[in-house]
C-alpha cells in the first residue's frame, strides 16, 4: 500500500513539473497597439528564453546574430553568397507544425509591422499568395540595434523587442505553406507606406525584398527583409505599373518623390522625444546616401527586418532540396 502511494506521489510530482514547464512562457509586458491594414494579431508576444523551446533557440542565437552581421552587413547589398539560401516563395510543409517566429534583427529606422499569410500550398505566381493573413510583430522596434535605437538593452513601448522573443503561429497542416510580408514605413496610425509581398512579380517595384536561408542543418530559417523603395534594376524596367492607385512612368523620379513623401511624413508625425531622435538620426543617414548618388532608395541589404522561423525539423529536411534552393 506505502509502495503504491509512493508511486502516486512520484507521478503527481512529476506530472506539475511537466505542467509547470509547459506554462513557462511569460508574456511581455510590453503588447503593441498597432493593427496595420486592420489585419488581426496572430498572438501575444513572449519573451525570449521563457521556455525549454526558446531556450534551445537561445543556445543558437549568438551564432545567428553573427551570420546575420557577416553576411549581411549594413549598406551592402545582400548576394547571399556562402549561404544556403532557400526559394522563400516555397515556404511548403510536408508535416504538420507549429512553428514560432523569433525577433533577431532590425537595421532601420522606420516603423514596420511583420504579416503572414497561411495559404494552400501552390506555385509561385504574379500575384500574392491569398489565404488568412494576421500580423506577426505590430511595431519592430529593438532598444539594441546598428542605428536608431536607444542601446538600453531593454523593452519600453516604444522599443518593444529584444532578440529571442517570439510569437506562436497555430499547426500549420501537410499541404500549406506561409507567405510572410512586411508592412513598411507606418505613420501614426500604423498605416504602412508600402507593403512587400513575398516574390519580386508581387511588389510595385519589381524586386524581392525577402530573403531566406538555412543557418545550420536545424530545424530554423533566417528571414530577412528590405524595407525601402528599390528604384533600380528591376524598379527601373517595369515602367506602367500602378503604386498606391497612380500611374508610374518614371521610376526614378517616383523613387525621389516617394521619398521625400516619406521624409515629410516623419517629420510631421513623430511627437516624442526618442522618435524625434530617431527621426533626426534617420534624415542624416538619407543626405549621407544622397550625397553617395543613392538618391535616398533601397541599398538591398535585406536586412532591415530579420527574424527566425522554426519550421520543425521533417519540413527542414523537406526544403533542402534542390527545387527550392537558390543556386
Amino acid at each position: 500500500m506505502s509502495t503504491h502511494r509512493f508511486r502516486w506521489s512520484l507521478w503527481l510530482a512529476l506530472l506539475n513539473c511537466l505542467s509547470s514547464t509547459a506554462s513557462a512562457q511569460k508574456l511581455s509586458p510590453f503588447q503593441p497597439p498597432q493593427r496595420p491594414l486592420g489585419l488581426p494579431l496572430m498572438g501575444k508576444t513572449y519573451l525570449a528564453g521563457s521556455d525549454g523551446r526558446s531556450q534551445h533557440f537561445d543556445a543558437s542565437k549568438q551564432s545567428f546574430l553573427s551570420i546575420i552581421t557577416s553576411h549581411l552587413p549594413e549598406h551592402v547589398a545582400y548576394t547571399g553568397a556562402g549561404l544556403n539560401k532557400l526559394d522563400p516563395t516555397r515556404l511548403y510543409f510536408t508535416s504538420a507544425y507549429a512553428p514560432r517566429v523569433y525577433y533577431i534583427y532590425a537595421g532601420t529606422c522606420y516603423d514596420n509591422a511583420l504579416g503572414v499569410t497561411i495559404a494552400t500550398a501552390s506555385e509561385p505566381t504574379a500575384k500574392p499568395v491569398t489565404g488568412d493573413s494576421y500580423t506577426v510583430f505590430p511595431f519592430c522596434h529593438s532598444s539594441i540595434g546598428p542605428f536608431c535605437c536607444s542601446g538600453a538593452g531593454k523593452r519600453s513601448a516604444s522599443e518593444p523587442l529584444l532578440a529571442g522573443d517570439f510569437v506562436e503561429l497555430p499547426t500549420i497542416k501537410a499541404g500549406q505553406q506561409l507567405a510572410f510580408f512586411l508592412m513598411a514605413d507606418m505613420d501614426r496610425n500604423a498605416n504602412p507606406a508600402d507593403v512587400y509581398y513575398n516574390g519580386k512579380a508581387n511588389n510595385v517595384d519589381g524586386y524581392q525584398h525577402l530573403v531566406a536561408f538555412f543557418p545550420d542543418d536545424s530545424q530554423y530559417l533566417i528571414i530577412g527583409f528590405e524595407d525601402m523603395y528599390d528604384c533600380g534594376g528591376d524598379g527601373r524596367e517595369r515602367d506602367g505599373r500602378e503604386r498606391d492607385g497612380r500611374e508610374r512612368d518614371d521610376r526614378e523620379r517616383d523613387g525621389r518623390d516617394h521619398k521625400r513623401e516619406r521624409d515629410e511624413r516623419g517629420r510631421n508625425e513623430r511627437e516624442r522625444d526618442d522618435r524625434e531622435r530617431r527621426d533626426r538620426e534617420r534624415k542624416g543617414l538619407e543626405r549621407d546616401d544622397r550625397e553617395g548618388g543613392d538618391r535616398g532608395c533601397g541599398d538591398r541589404d535585406c536586412n532591415d527586418l530579420m527574424f527566425v522561423i522554426d519550421i520543425g525539423p521533417k519540413n527542414a529536411a523537406a526544403l533542402r532540396v534542390p527545387n527550392n534552393m537558390v543556386r
